[in-house]
């Protein structure tokens, strides 16, 4: 199978955005891949990018794709506020350098509690909206932040869970999170720019949700084009 190559267009010591090859229109996704963050294989001067980008550009979806790359040991804590710094400044960078109409997101496990804190900061900044956000197993809180949330997207939150997934169930213990998390039950706040899509059936394990992506966003009536 082909690899997917792309160039870096940020880095420091811990943190890089990458680039796929490829996308004419000015829509952007930006990925933050949880613990798969490190997995940005070096290839020379190209990248190897996951089944991630490989399934969304199978899928059809048009625009550039960005990866978030962070230590994969930041999932909390004190790191993980240094991994939504860094990933606010990283966001900051794509704008000034691809200029997007549209930015769309996409978090899966840790990545999604990175997408929850950046939205918290952005959505104080008037001027500045995303459009979608996907979540997939994500450790995201189901604390009352949902509404404020919104306030930062011009389109809709998907967030797809399964009550059954292993390695999820066992973070959630592990973090003691006094909420839940939305990628092992449904977001609580009812809004019409909420989604939720219940993948108990087919997600067992944390490999399941990139092995089913194109499912799922499918299942969810999503449109390449309209991502």
């Amino acid at each position: 199978m082909n690899k997917l190559s792309g160039r870096v267009i940020y880095e420091d010591r811990n943190f890089e955005i990458a680039q796929l090859e490829g996308g004419g229109k000015k829509e952007s996704l930006i990925i933050f891949r949880g613990y798969q963050g490190m997995n940005i294989a070096r290839d020379g001067r190209s990248h190897s990018y996951s089944k991630w980008s490989r399934t969304l550009r199978e899928f059809g979806y048009p625009g550039k794709i960005f990866n978030y790359r962070w230590p994969s040991e930041l999932v909390d804590g004190v790191g993980l506020e240094l991994a939504c710094k860094e990933a606010a400044k990283c966001f900051w960078k794509i704008v000034d350098i691809d200029h997007p109409d549209q930015i769309s997101l996409i978090g899966f496990s840790s990545g999604g509690r990175i997408i929850q804190k950046i939205l918290r900061q952005l959505s104080r900044i008037p001027e500045m909206s995303f459009n979608n956000v996907y979540l997939f197993g994500s450790l995201a809180r189901n604390d009352d932040c949902w509404p404020l949330l919104l306030r930062a997207l011009s389109g809709k939150i998907y967030n797809f869970y399964s009550t059954g997934e292993e390695l999820l169930s066992s973070w959630y213990m592990w973090l003691l999170y006094s909420h839940d998390i939305s990628g092992l039950a449904k977001i609580p706040f009812k809004h019409w720019r909420i989604d939720n899509f219940n993948c108990s059936h087919f997600v067992k394990n944390h490999n399941d949700w990139e092995e089913y992506l194109e499912r799922m966003l499918s299942k969810a009536g999503v449109k390449p084009e309209e991502m």
